[in-house]
């Protein structure tokens, strides 16, 4: 090795043992469609690594700069992020599945010289401040105020490589994720973590030359060049990686001789479940490592069966430290299963600890070391290691949080996982502790219990979790199903009574956006906290693929019925007695329906605007003693704006008509002012509603318990007299279309309602 400290040399150095081999093989696709494959040899990715550090030179983009580089795995990028290292640039990656807010957060905080990414995003650089100030380069064509990729990749002939000398604690690769509260964290991965990672995962297990490996994790394959070992990203959607097209998948691994594969678990059950039902076997496959969330028992026995030959390795880690440990399958399957997941002993260049901790601080490594548990006693798992990050990027608090000074210099790492060590230090997971269930003063594990319930003929996967309403069970199977096993799911959640638990069925459990594995905790918490499940011995029913109660179903409970049959008779007595004939009565119903358009649009775009939290500075409540917290300025503000870009469909509408008709429906009015007391009749309407609920007692989108009927009807009709009153007043409507538009919104109200809610866009002002 040479005396160049830096990660890029194990890089290089890897390279350069097959430079005649295929380095890697990316796949584009489309859904399941394989589109295109591009690939390059070792020597050519070598090559493109050049030319890229040569373009960050010109570009003047060098030593300790920071690229911020959000984009599609392709050769270009792995050569580009190989040049950073390289040159001493710090790339920056963002995870993109955070949100938006998030997501700025971590641009703002990046402190980034440069961004190379997709023309979708850096479209929108004049919207967002922190990209203002950054070079720009897009990969997929021009963006004005832009530079391309082409800058970036000059077209330069034997241009060597350079590697710029590091300190070990130099920042090397800087990843921001979602942090559980607050601004995102900047994982800070420096040469020395990233070589002793390196370090690590090759000691865990052995390569021949003749390998070829698969890996679903695009960051593995920079582990793999240093290895030497040729890589082929597998043909799927890397976004939805459980969604496998297994066919195209074995047609890749016969193709390139693939005897290697990384997967998470959602990847490799999708292969397996295909392999089993076409009684196939891959017997040629020589190692198979599953990682990045727990790995069912069940599914393990089932990879013995169709990779009958394969050393099957169970690896956990985490972003902040990866690997902590491995298992065989064979030693894990030989293991009771209702303790948990057992993960192996640390590797050796990771130290681990399980300490009585959960949900407390620790200020020092001697409180820590004071806390430590005996064997088979559970609590939180601390590791620490040369590959263990030291810190957040630029983020003291999150650093505090989670990170223990040694008097070595090293720190101790708070994973936030539960679990314990048995008699033979073998590790095992119990839960996250955020997730523990807290029941009788004591914390119970809630993996050993998901345990019981995923062995339950009929149930696919289970969670069990604290919510607002208390100790819910979600049970993947069908309402049917899960009801007749009630008894046996509350016999699993043993010593909780059965009294306290509220059970849901879904027909597909949420999953994690990386892995599509880990079950997505906190949308089912938010789906059950906001009444969007319904247990199985309530009548209503859920479907799970949008959790929402379905169009027929909103209109046939009894409160809807009434309403529905009460706008009829209305409808019909307006019809009867506010027109002079049948053909007016029909125009004023037509103009009644017209006039909702501009109302609908708003109401749909300010949903918009409430979801995504846009001009929080606005959110400032109009008088909340009087109407609650959720009645702001920015409504009252927002909507009538966003009600006047709904007149623009009516303004073609209109268009129309004058030209085949000579004549329109509003052409007696002023669509401006249309759309303008469409917003604010809306918005005003719902104040004097919020006003009496506010006067019974009831929180900011909570119920009344008096006169609950009442107030049902009143949701239904408030934003509708207020529009209507307005149109009156000010436009000049006539009385019956004013009282029409009062009576026929509510229908329209509840099949937007039920396409908001179809959509996630669910009412969050109310």
């Amino acid at each position: 090795m040479s005396d160049v400290y830096n990660f890029a040399q194990y890089l290089v150095n890897g390279c350069r043992k097959h430079p005649s081999k295929t380095a890697l093989s990316i796949p584009v696709m489309e859904g399941h469609t394989l589109v295109s494959e591009e690939s390059a040899t070792f020597d050519e990715l070598l090559k493109l690594v050049a030319r890229f550090q040569e373009g960050l030179k010109r570009e003047n983009i060098g030593d300790g700069d920071r690229v911020i580089i959000i984009v599609k795995p392709t050769l270009d990028l792995y050569a580009l992020i190989v040049a950073c290292f390289c040159s001493g640039v710090i790339p920056v990656f963002v995870d993109t599945g955070m949100g938006k807010k998030k997501i700025i957060m971590a641009l703002e905080d990046s402190k980034a010289k440069a961004i190379v990414s997709s023309k979708l995003l850096l479209k929108l650089f004049w919207a967002i401040k922190p990209l203002r100030g950054m070079k720009r380069y897009t990969v997929d064509g021009v963006v004005p105020f832009c530079s391309t990729d082409k800058s970036l990749k000059p077209p330069v002939i034997g241009c060597p490589i350079t590697i710029k000398n590091r300190k070990p604690t130099d920042h090397c690769l800087i990843t921001f994720t979602s942090g559980s509260t607050g601004r995102p964290k900047g994982a800070d991965r420096t040469h020395d973590c990233l070589i002793n990672q390196h370090l690590a995962l090759e000691n865990s297990s052995e390569y021949l030359d003749s390998d070829y490996g698969m890996s679903c994790f695009p960051v593995a394959a920079l582990h793999l060049f240093a290895c030497g070992v040729p890589t082929a990203l597998p043909r799927v959607d890397l976004a939805k990686i459980g969604d496998v097209n297994a066919p195209l998948i074995i047609e890749q691994i016969n193709e390139f001789n693939i005897n290697f594969i990384g997967s998470a678990p959602a990847f490799i059950n999708g292969l397996i479940s295909y392999l089993e039902e076409n009684n196939e076997k891959l017997s040629h496959i020589r190692i198979v490592v599953i990682g990045g969330s727990t790995v069912p028992t069940e599914l393990l026995k089932r990879a013995r069966v169709v990779f009958p030959n394969a050393e099957i390795n169970v690896v956990y880690g985490s972003t902040e430290s990866e690997p902590i440990s491995h298992i065989s399958c064979d030693e894990i399957l030989k293991e009771p299963d209702d303790k948990g997941y057992l993960v192996g002993k640390p590797v050796d260049e990771c130290e681990v600890k399980i300490v009585d901790a959960i949900c407390k601080p620790i200020s020092n490594e001697e409180e820590l070391l004071n806390l430590e548990c005996e064997p088979n006693q559970p609590g939180e798992i601390v590791v620490s290691g040369g590959h263990v990050l030291r810190e957040y990027i630029d983020n003291p608090d999150a650093t505090k949080e989670s990170k223990i000074k040694r008097k070595n210099g090293s720190v101790w790492h708070r994973t936030g996982d539960y679990g314990f060590k048995d008699e033979q230090s073998r590790i095992w997971l119990a839960g996250r502790d955020k997730d523990l269930i807290r029941y009788n003063d004591q914390y119970l594990s809630n993996y050993c219990i998901e345990k019981k319930l995923d062995a339950l003929e009929g149930i696919e996967r289970a969670a069990i979790l604290s919510t607002e309403k208390g100790i819910s069970v979600v049970v993947e199977s069908s309402k049917a199903v899960a009801l007749g096993l009630k008894p046996e799911i509350e016999g699993c959640c043993a010593p909780i009574n059965g009294s306290d638990i509220a059970i849901y069925a879904v027909d597909l459990m949420p999953v994690d956006g990386r892995h599509n594995s880990k079950i997505d905790r906190p949308t089912l918490k938010t789906k059950i906290n906001d009444g969007l499940l319904r247990g199985v011995d309530q009548a209503e029913e859920l479907t799970s693929t949008s959790n929402q109660k379905s169009l027929k179903e909103e209109w046939q409970t009894p409160n809807r019925k009434l309403i529905l049959k009460g706008v009829g008779v209305l409808s019909l007595v307006l019809l009867l007695f506010g027109s002079s004939g049948f053909t007016e009565g029909v125009g004023f119903l037509a103009l009644s329906l017209y006039v909702q358009v501009p109302v609908v649009i708003g109401g749909v775009l300010h949903m918009v605007v409430v979801t995504r939290d846009m001009w929080p500075s606005m959110k400032v409540p109009i008088w909340e003693s009087q109407f609650g917290k959720n009645k702001t300025w920015r409504g009252i503000v927002v909507v009538p704006i966003l009600t006047l870009i709904g007149v623009v469909p009516l303004l073609v509408f209109e268009a129309v008509q004058q030209w085949v008709f000579g004549n329109s429906l509003l052409a007696e009015y002023s669509l401006v002012l249309l759309g303008i007391m469409g917003g604010l009749g809306y918005m005003l309407g719902e104040l004097p509603n919020s006003f009496l609920k506010r006067r019974m007692g009831a929180a900011p989108g909570e119920m009344p318990t008096q006169n609950e009927n009442f107030f049902i009807a009143l949701d239904q009709i408030d934003s509708a007299v207020g529009v209507a009153l307005l149109f009156w007043l000010f436009l000049g409507f006539p009385i019956t279309v004013c009282l029409l538009y009062a009576a026929t919104f509510p229908v329209t109200a509840l099949v937007v309602k039920h396409y908001l809610y179809k959509y996630k866009l669910k009412d969050m002002a109310r």
